[in-house]
């Protein structure tokens, strides 16, 4: 038998398999992780933010949030990275998120996309930042007009004015693995109240685009799932 006769047979063999599986195990629930809660490890000791000891993975390996944000998984049902979220579900979380946390997270609606999707820019900050946000909007265009600010009034705004840090996610529908990192980014910023991330919130306005291609990421989701 040629070594092509053989992957032949091989790939007939898991088509047969695939088709006599049972109705009930393509029937199951949604993939379900169990949710770790027993790493802590220092930030300072660790390369990538979360990671355990044992080499799993703890979002909330910070351990100290705002009581009354809730977090992805109580609101989508899932952990993030067991599923891929679609594009309905993750308007949810944003709704939740900014309901429990005015004073720290505002949601734009920017347009829509080709497929008529409302898109959304998300921007978390501090409470005084947010407090500010207009003003702080009028000091970043006037730092990017010399015809507007010299060099003397630019460096009294760059001295009052946080920076604006802007993440676009799911450029591309098959990089699937941004979107769902900017769901955690986005409750991390608006929830987390670490030395870190309220720094993070203190120092930057964060703007999270968390579907710069609806379209493309709804195509991969709804295939993928």
């Amino acid at each position: 038998m040629t070594r092509h006769s053989r992957s032949a047979l091989a790939a007939v063999a898991l088509a047969a398999a695939a088709l006599s599986s049972s109705p009930a195990a393509a029937q199951e629930d949604e993939p379900r992780l169990p949710l770790i809660t027993d790493c802590r490890a220092e930030m300072d000791a660790r390369l990538a933010f979360g990671l355990c000891p044992d080499g799993t993975f703890d979002f909330y390996a910070t351990g100290a949030y705002r009581e009354g944000i809730p977090t992805p998984a109580a609101v989508l049902g899932y952990p993030l990275g067991s599923w891929h979220t679609t594009y309905g579900r993750m308007e949810t979380f944003l709704a939740a998120l900014a309901a429990a946390a005015p004073d720290r997270v505002r949601v734009f609606d920017y347009g829509v996309s080709v497929e008529r999707q409302v898109m959304h820019l998300v921007a978390i900050s501090s409470e005084a930042n947010m407090a500010r946000l207009d003003e702080i909007r009028g000091n970043l265009q006037a730092l990017a007009d010399p015809r507007r600010t010299d060099a003397r009034g630019a460096a009294a705004l760059a001295g009052s004015t946080p920076v604006a840090v802007w993440l676009n996610a799911a450029n591309d529908g098959n990089e699937s693995a941004a979107f769902e990192a900017a769901i955690q980014l986005a409750y991390q910023l608006a929830a987390g109240e670490d030395p870190r991330t309220r720094a993070l919130r203190e120092g930057a306005v964060v703007l999270i685009n968390l579907a710069h291609n609806p379209e493309s990421h709804e195509r991969f989701v709804a295939w993928y799932n």
